[in-house]
């Protein structure tokens, strides 16, 4: 996780503050979904967003429970669609609503 946290903070593609990403992708409100499959693994990766960024909005986190089988197709989680999504030193946001 930390690999990609430091990709995206990287000015060549986020642009610092100014957000380049809004011009070359148009894409008004970059989020970085990640999903963990145990709670401790979703707060160290909050705490490591928290260390290297202070706060921060692109990044998003939810934890899932482990799937029982690797071959299959997991069943489709509606919960991560209405659940707090956690960040890097900000209260928790619904990415069910437009910002």
């Amino acid at each position: 996780f930390v690999l990609r946290l430091l990709t995206y903070r990287m000015d060549q593609f986020i642009g610092g503050r100014s957000g380049a990403y809004k011009k070359q992708l148009n894409i008004p409100n970059l989020r970085v979904l990640s999903v963990f499959p145990t709670k401790t693994r979703t707060q160290h990766a909050k705490e490591l967003v928290e260390e290297i960024a202070k706060t921060s909005n692109l990044f998003l986190m939810q934890d899932v429970p482990v799937q029982e089988e690797l071959w299959k197709a997991p069943q489709p989680f509606p919960e991560l669609f209405e659940a707090k999504w956690k960040r890097g030193g900000l209260v928790p946001v619904s990415i069910d609503i437009a910002v």
